[in-house]
């Protein structure tokens, strides 16, 4: 990634990134999501007071025990990441544990992923600004995982959004 920018911050300025134009096409009304899910959630962290999630980094890892990693990312990456999600001053806006529901053929080469709510970008390439004091047991999820690292991660900008209750973006 190259940063031309002077500081990481300036890539929240919102007028030199967007959607754009929809380019003539009609607008819809959407009436729900209809398609296949291929993931469930195990855990899922929201602030107290809600943030706008605009892009989150999707991590997706393989590791050896599927059970043992969302178990130690519920004991020890879930009270570390809850600090950051309901400090109004972070840019975490979410955190969630997604396995794949009937992991069998070789479709794909994970079958967890991890999804990261942030919301700005510069929040998205560096979740950590200040640095953390990360909390014991880390190591232990870390070596659950193929050279300890996850297969890969991906950040998407959230375009639209449909909740519960109609809350939407």
């Amino acid at each position: 990634f190259y940063n031309g920018f002077n500081k990481i911050t300036d890539l929240d300025d919102s007028s030199i990134w967007g959607s754009g134009s929809n380019f003539g096409l009609r607008q819809l009304k959407s009436s729900g999501v209809i398609g296949s899910v291929h993931t469930t959630p195990d855990i899922q962290v929201f602030p107290d007071k809600p943030k706008p999630g605009n892009y989150i980094v999707v991590n997706y890892a393989n590791p050896s025990d599927v059970g043992k990693f969302v178990q130690l990312q519920n004991e020890v990456w879930n009270p570390f990441i809850q600090k950051y999600v309901n400090d109004p001053n972070s840019s975490w806006a979410g955190w969630e544990v997604h396995r794949v529901l009937r992991p069998t053929g070789n479709g794909y080469n994970w079958n967890i992923a991890t999804i990261d709510h942030f919301s700005t970008l510069s929040g998205a390439l560096n979740p950590f600004p200040n640095g953390a004091e990360w909390p014991e047991g880390l190591e232990q999820i870390n070596d659950l995982l193929p050279n300890g690292k996850f297969y890969k991660s991906v950040i998407y900008e959230v375009l639209f959004y449909e909740g519960p209750d109609g809350a939407s973006k």
